[in-house]
């Protein structure tokens, strides 16, 4: 084992000696430069590394802002559909109360001899009326049911990660 370290130890380069066993200026100065490129090296590394950290920060910070928008979109989308079909609904209501009050007024002339029961019966049919239409619209509000969900199909956008190219900048 002994031998083995001696030759290692003789088989390893001297640096060449100049006067009074001093290192060579040209020796020196090569082993110098190449540790200060390799540090500057290591330094641009170390930055790459700090820049790719930074950018994949920001990434995922586009990725949160943009699901969140997103689901804002959606909801505002939503919420714009049911305040269309709710403004639908009171336009057609209004017609047919509108319609329905001119035969309530037509009928009261046909059925002038019998006023009562011509009150009675379409008072009857009025809180009826009245009735499913609260009944319906409770259903509608409470099962959050779209309307419109059979024609217009909303598709949500997926966003996936891609790997950087070899061209992309830091």
């Amino acid at each position: 084992v002994k031998e083995r370290l001696k030759l290692e130890s003789t088989s390893l380069p001297q640096p060449a000696q100049g006067m009074a066993g001093q290192a060579s200026p040209l020796t020196t100065a090569g082993v110098g430069g190449a540790k200060q490129e390799l540090d500057q090296a290591l330094y641009a590394v170390r930055g790459s590394v700090e820049l790719l950290a930074e950018r994949d920060s920001r990434l995922h910070d586009l990725e949160d802002k943009s699901r969140s928008l997103t689901d804002a979109s959606t909801a505002f989308n939503q919420r714009a559909r049911n305040l269309q079909w709710e403004y639908r609904w009171q336009q057609l209501r209004f017609r047919v109360f509108a319609v329905a009050l001119s035969l309530w007024f037509a009928l009261v002339y046909v059925f002038w001899n019998r006023l009562s029961i011509y009150f009675a019966a379409t008072g009857a049919i009025v809180a009826a009326a009245l009735f499913a239409e609260g009944c319906l619209l409770r259903r509608w509000r409470s099962s959050g049911a779209d309307p419109d969900a059979e024609s217009s199909e909303m598709t949500t956008p997926v966003y996936t990660r891609l790997p950087l190219d070899s061209g992309d900048v830091v």
